[in-house]
């Protein structure tokens, strides 16, 4: 299991508020601030998933402005 200390912006355009987590360049909308918080959640676990099946996680942790805190192989 990963557990990361991300930033996280949220910002609304038009009628939907966008959750970005810059280091990342991850992003995702919601209908409101915690629909569009809870979409990118989703999005991150998707990402980082993805790059953990292509053995690239570490490579995306290490260059990107993110502190892992955790690592557990479950």
């Amino acid at each position: 299991m990963h557990q990361l200390n991300i930033k996280v912006e949220v910002f609304k355009e038009d009628d939907l508020y966008v959750a970005l987590c810059p280091s990342l360049n991850v992003s995702s909308f919601g209908e409101s601030i915690d629909e569009a918080k809870k979409s990118l959640v989703e999005a991150v676990e998707i990402f980082i998933e993805e790059c953990s099946e292509m053995g690239t996680l570490d490579e995306v942790l290490c260059c990107k402005e993110t502190k892992r805190r955790s690592y557990n192989n479950d």
